[in-house]
């Protein structure tokens, strides 16, 4: 009788232990998640603002005609934009059509670039200007989502 009393104990603390190994790991778990999160929340605040300067870059690029420059902005706004959209998929409270304009926005600036590299003849301005003109309204509204991140981030 002692034997199976013992075997018994033995066997709810089998059962005890496991349970708050199950506890431990789902705390880790979660703390990971959490940690994940904040690092992805870190990185998008060092990101957004790069679109506004940037943007201004390509301006003075456009402005002095300068086409080497034209082509390391629109390829910084396309790995930008395709690294944003990355942390930015699946998100919550991101919209899906955000994801999927940035994702369109760094294909442009890449076939943008493109087009510098193949009509030498045109002027920077006139093979820009689609470009400059689909982002302009983008950027304003990812200078809203760095506020709203940066206050996240404040949490």
């Amino acid at each position: 009788m002692l034997g199976l009393l013992i075997g018994v104990v033995g066997f709810t603390l089998t059962i005890w232990q496991l349970r708050r190994t199950a506890r431990a790991a789902e705390a880790t778990q979660k703390a990971v998640e959490r940690t994940e999160n904040r690092m992805a929340l870190n990185h998008l605040l060092v990101l957004l603002p790069q679109f506004r300067v940037l943007e201004s870059e390509l301006d003075f690029a456009v402005a002095d005609e300068d086409r080497k420059m034209a082509m390391r902005v629109l390829a910084s706004y396309a790995q930008i934009a395709s690294q944003v959209a990355g942390l930015l998929d699946g998100r919550d409270g991101v919209d899906s059509v955000l994801v999927e304009r940035l994702g369109r926005a760094s294909r442009d600036a890449s076939l943008t670039k493109a087009r510098i590299i193949n009509e030498p003849a045109r002027n920077v301005r006139l093979i820009t200007k689609d470009f400059r003109s689909a982002t302009a309204d983008l950027a304003a509204y990812i200078g809203s989502l760095a506020s709203r991140f940066s206050l996240e981030s404040g949490r």
